[in-house]
């Protein structure tokens, strides 16, 4: 097959539980994906924001957390698809309160199968 192009882009807003985080009111979150691909392989590059919301009378400064993320899928004939690839391979900032992710610099290897029904 011929090069293919993907792109994509999301917001989305969480909000938190305050008796569960009382210095957060909630978190947006924004991303941007790319990909290319030739005949059944593509590669993909998402960007994503997570912006903290309010911390008023928490005493804390929250910055954003920018994180990069890389992947690889590979179409299969079956009508499945085998991903790998990486989240957070790049960061700057640090994750917001809450946020299930063990430091800034955690990455996250991945190897997916996936079947359409």
């Amino acid at each position: 097959g011929g090069l293919h192009f993907e792109l994509g882009a999301s917001y989305g807003r969480i909000n938190t539980d305050a008796t569960l985080l009382p210095s957060l009111s909630g978190l947006d979150e924004k991303s941007l994906r790319f990909g290319i691909g030739r005949g059944s392989i593509t590669g993909v590059v998402t960007g994503r924001v997570l912006t903290p919301g309010s911390a008023l009378g928490s005493g804390l400064d929250l910055q954003p957390w920018t994180t990069v993320d890389l992947g690889i899928t590979w179409r299969l004939p079956w009508h499945g698809a085998f991903s790998v690839g990486a989240q957070n391979l790049w960061s700057q900032g640090a994750p917001p309160p809450g946020a299930n992710v063990p430091g800034a610099a955690a990455r996250i290897p991945y190897v997916q199968y996936q079947q359409d029904l």
